[in-house]
């Protein structure tokens, strides 16, 4: 998926310390948050939902990497600083919008229409599009009219780059320089996984008895396969007897790291301890990935979509630079703990 980064935020701040007329230009309509040159706008009400993405991005992360209570997190506001980034990546979207409508890039109903249907192909089982925009507090009509600018936004995108190659010399100088940094070390592993749900120190604790008995029911003699197969709890390699073929960095974080690449090659690890519980590892290979078949093919999609998505920024920048954008966003207590911002949702998610 093409992901526009955060652009010209220090022009947005500057224009905002340099005239505090630039806060009540939307007085004629106090629901307007930001004014973009004559014709669009951002809401309150299109902030808000973008700020309740947010939350819920950070909720749904914070389960993911196993923190105890994640739900508190939807009870830290969000800084006016992180409010004015996600402004600002919300004011590209439709800065793309308006070049598109310029150079007269349209779709069709039906087009809206399939567009919309896949998306409601990829709901949950049993979930209707229907019941969906009711939890996100939208109508259809909005559905259909944010469909149709992001498919309009896509199509300018893809209008603009569709020429954009990078050579088999582009590739490899990209590889010898990610290669320098050890981006493609890949390992053959076996390893055993019993999980610590949340951060309880009982759990931990019982966590690592359990390990601690499979590893020293290996180290008298039981085959590590057999083992992993009756106590992992890893279930995407329980039925191989723990192993992953041609692991890379950073599956489970440094720890899990260091051992695939620093233990010594057939020696079972002592037991160990990541963000999803305690761990055996026994390596029996390491290589560095060839520049061939998927990852030569992975390498260079991910070349053109750089390119690809710096051209558009490029033009955003510019139509930004000679465009009125006006922002009335009232006074804010900052958040505590100084939170990164997760990036905001805009038009031009999927452009290319």
């Amino acid at each position: 998926m093409y992901r526009f980064s955060v652009a010209s935020i220090c022009v947005l701040l500057a224009s905002l310390l340099s005239a505090s007329v630039a806060f009540a230009q939307a007085k004629n309509d106090p629901e307007i948050v930001v004014q973009i040159g004559d014709s669009e706008t951002i809401t309150r009400t299109e902030l808000e939902r973008a700020l309740t993405a947010i939350v819920q991005a950070r909720v749904a992360q914070a389960q993911n990497m196993g923190i105890k209570d994640p739900e508190r997190l939807a009870q830290q506001p969000i800084s006016q600083d992180e409010k004015l980034k996600i402004i600002d990546t919300m004011v590209d979207g439709k800065v793309l919008y308006v070049l598109a409508k310029e150079a007269g890039v349209d779709v069709t109903d039906e087009e809206v229409k399939a567009e919309i249907e896949r998306n409601a192909a990829a709901l949950p089982d049993g979930a209707t599009m229907e019941e969906f925009i009711a939890k996100q507090g939208i109508s259809m009509e909005e559905v259909e009219n944010l469909t149709r600018m992001r498919l309009v936004s896509r199509k300018f995108s893809q209008m603009k780059t569709s020429d954009v190659t990078v050579t088999d010399e582009d590739i490899q100088a990209e590889y010898d320089n990610l290669e320098a940094k050890n981006m493609f070390d890949v390992a053959d592993i076996a390893h055993i996984l019993v999980r610590v749900q949340g951060d309880d120190p009982a759990a931990s604790e019982q966590a690592r008895e359990k390990i601690d008995a499979a590893y020293k029911r290996i180290q008298d003699g039981e085959d590590f396969a057999s083992v992993a197969k009756e106590v992992t709890d890893d279930d995407r390699t329980r039925e191989t007897g723990g192993v992953i073929q041609g692991a890379t960095r950073g599956i489970l974080g440094p720890e899990f790291d260091q051992r695939m690449f620093d233990s010594p090659l057939n020696e079972v690890s002592q037991p160990f301890k990541t963000r999803v519980g305690w761990h055996i590892m026994k390596v029996t290979d390491r290589k560095t990935a060839p520049l061939e078949g998927e990852l030569k093919e992975r390498l260079s999609n991910a070349m053109v979509q750089r390119k690809k998505q710096q051209i558009i920024e490029d033009l955003v920048n510019e139509a930004r630079s000679s465009m009125s954008i006006q922002i009335s966003l009232p006074p804010d207590a900052p958040a505590p703990g100084g939170e990164s911002p997760v990036q905001a949702p805009s038009l031009l998610e999927g452009a290319t």
